[in-house]
């Protein structure tokens, strides 16, 4: 939202917002927009540039949009209980709702303006089946396309949603208004919208998927050196669905390697996972056939989280609060149901019809107090990232969050002592984050970085090489040793790794700029002017390009031409 050149354009950029990657206006580089611009969630980033064109970089104006998105969720859900569960008291499906939307585990999802694409997406999710639910065998066609344009925008909305698809049998199935023929011709629309949902996303991403899928970083499974590992810590990552959605006492905002760690098969983890998943699904074979609202709502979960909980395939991430946003209304619907059956055999006398409305009230209570306490954690990035520190000690990519904003801070403190503490506080977690992880690059970079802040050119040589031996095609790295080589004077150096960076990276601005000066540096006035040339003809706006060329002009002997350049560099803000 703040970052995204193409949000900052407002309403214009909303065609181009739906012809291509999502993250293509934050990454700034083709070789990343290629390797991570595979999310599409166009519907998100249009409401990102209306609310850019009304009200500009206005924090306030996206929580509020997040707080109505989620009220808006919370009525919706306790509408389709009420029609799809009649037979229920009124006050139950309203405790299910409450319970849904003050549910700790969604703190993220409300509080994170950027979860904006899971808030809609459980939006037009639900606009989809109550809209289906009230049109269950009517026969009029206009009718049945409501649906399916709702679910249309919830795939727009984020692709994950197409999950959802596996729902609606189970759905049209409860709701006992048509046979199975109409089951099947009900999924007919919802098949289509699929279709122009995965065309308009091919023709603007192609076919690829986030490279961030394949990195240990991001997904522990990809660590897992045998099927044993793979399967076991697929039902470890299972495990946790299940855990944050019944018990989210703890709450963190980053799962990724080593929190939840690789573990075999044999694991208490995985055979606790295996033997609480197969109840499960013991509940609902048993279940689905007398339309039994617990096995609705286990199946409702399995359904909404299939997709996100990497049993399928391994996803971008080993786990996230924000997959759990819908399937915890899944989840809330199996516990009620299971506790009013459960209150029913055991306390028929109706003195005790009060149970269960006031464990309904302390459970509220409990996951207001939860959220609340967890909120705070969410004002700022520096709060975020020390608030890993207890929630995720394990993750690698938590000390490298608070390792990194310490170096930033550090990079700004006046005061020399204080620079000398958070530069220390830096390295400690920067290095927490390397010994957990050893090939985590940009843990590897910042370290290097951390030297140059230090004044010790040496080690941040050495530590940008170390980086590049986890990671060839490192743009900052390779930019980095190739000017610290200049700099000393090392052309030779410096031209090997300015080639590897062209070669990866063609017309790279800095990569012209550094080329410039070397061979200004070695007197050759030809390629120091081509360079200089090609980087005034691709980049005309920045300013170091003329002052290149006013030097080669100069090295030259023409004294004439170096001083139009030179002008050129002062009138493009090159002298402030």
């Amino acid at each position: 939202y703040v970052e995204n050149t193409v949000v900052q354009k407002g309403v214009k950029a909303i065609p181009q917002i739906f012809s291509e990657g999502s993250l293509n206006g934050y990454y700034r580089h083709e070789a990343q927009q290629e390797a991570y611009g595979a999310a599409y969630r166009p519907l998100t980033l249009s409401t990102f540039a209306l609310q850019y064109q009304l009200v500009g970089i206005n924090a306030k104006a996206g929580h509020l949009m997040n707080i109505l998105l989620t009220m808006m969720n919370g009525i919706l859900l306790f509408s389709l209980l009420r029609r799809l569960f009649s037979s229920w008291p009124v006050h139950l499906s309203g405790i299910i709702a409450l319970l849904f939307v003050t549910h700790p585990v969604h703190t993220e999802v409300v509080c994170n303006i950027k979860s904006r694409d899971e808030l809609l997406a459980g939006l037009f999710i639900l606009l989809s089946f109550r809209s289906l639910q009230k049109n269950a065998g009517v026969q009029s066609e206009r009718l049945s396309l409501a649906p399916a344009l709702f679910f249309l925008c919830a795939l727009f909305s984020k692709e994950s949603s197409i999950a959802f698809i596996a729902a609606i049998p189970l759905l049209l199935y409860y709701s006992d208004k048509c046979e199975w023929k109409a089951h099947t011709r009900a999924l007919i629309p919802y098949l289509t919208a699929a279709s122009v949902f995965l065309a308009a996303r091919y023709l603007a991403v192609g076919a690829g998927s986030s490279a961030s899928g394949d990195r240990i970083l991001y997904n522990t499974l990809h660590a897992a050196g045998n099927a044993s590992e793979l399967w076991g810590t697929k039902l470890g990552i299972l495990l946790q669905f299940l855990k944050q959605s019944i018990f989210p006492y703890t709450l963190s905002y980053d799962y990724s390697f080593n929190q939840l760690p690789v573990t075999g098969l044999l694991s208490t983890t995985a055979l606790l996972s295996l033997v609480l998943h197969l109840l499960l699904g013991f509940i609902v074979v048993r279940g689905i056939s007398r339309k039994d609202p617990v096995a609705f709502g286990i199946a409702f979960f399995f359904i909404a989280s299939i997709v996100t909980n990497n049993l399928l395939y391994s996803i971008g991430t080993t786990f996230a609060e924000r997959f759990l946003y819908l399937p915890v209304a899944g989840m809330l619907v199996a516990i009620a149901a299971a506790a009013t059956q459960l209150k029913d055999r055991l306390f028929a006398d109706r003195r005790n019809r009060y149970l269960l409305p006031t464990l309904a009230l302390l459970v509220l209570f409990v996951f207001v107090t939860l959220a609340s306490d967890r909120i705070p954690a969410w004002s700022d990035n520096s709060t975020l990232y020390q608030s890993g520190l207890e929630t995720s000690p394990r993750s690698a990519r938590v000390h490298f969050d608070v390792g990194s904003n310490l170096l930033t801070a550090a990079g700004g403190a006046i005061d020399p002592s204080e620079r000398i503490q958070l530069l220390e506080q830096a390295e400690r977690e920067l290095k927490k984050s390397v010994e957990i992880l050893p090939e985590y690059t940009e843990a590897l970079y910042n370290l290097a970085v951390l030297s140059i802040q230090r004044g010790d050119t040496v080690s941040a040589i050495a530590g940008y090489k170390l980086t590049l031996e986890t990671d060839t095609a490192h743009r900052p790295s390779l930019i980095n040793t190739a000017y610290l080589h200049l700099m000393q004077s090392e052309t030779d150096s410096s031209r090997i790794y300015l080639n590897k960076l062209m070669r990866i990276y063609p017309n790279d601005n800095d990569g012209l700029l550094n080329l410039s000066h070397l061979y200004y540096l070695e007197k050759d006035t030809l390629r120091a002017k081509y360079f200089a040339t090609e980087g005034m003809r691709l980049y005309p706006e920045v300013a170091f390009h003329y002052r290149n060329m006013a030097a080669a002009c100069l090295l030259a002997g023409d004294s004439a031409e170096a001083s139009k350049y030179l002008d050129q560099f002062l009138y493009r803000g090159g002298g402030r």
